[in-house]
């Protein structure tokens, strides 16, 4: 590598720090939420590997929950984990559904 001229290194800093923004980090936000509570049919395995496991926190999250409340023989924490069972199947549901493709980064509608 050379020495790269200044403006030409300015540049290059701009361009990889412009999802890192308020407009264009909102819109990234926004896609990441999609993606993990509405699902996406053309997600990549990575993708939903990451999603599954996202979804398994809250589950085991729950789960948590359960033993917390039962300890203390309180029903707040019962509650939470209702909601964190919810929360986890809604993620892991959106995480297997739709099509996996065989080749890897596959996105293309056939």
């Amino acid at each position: 590598m050379g020495r790269r001229r200044p403006p030409d290194f300015i540049e290059e800093i701009k361009a990889k720090q412009r999802n890192t923004v308020w407009p264009e980090m909102q819109a990234n936000s926004r896609a990441v939420d999609s993606l993990i509570f509405l699902g996406d049919r053309n997600a990549t395995p990575v993708q939903r590997i990451g999603i599954g496991l996202f979804g398994a926190f809250f589950v085991l999250a729950g789960i948590a929950f359960i033993g917390i409340g039962r300890d203390l023989h309180s029903v707040a924490p019962f509650l939470f984990s209702f909601v964190a069972f919810l929360l986890g199947g809604l993620v892991l549901f959106n995480a297997v559904r739709g099509r996996w493709s065989d080749k890897g980064g596959d996105r293309q509608r056939r």
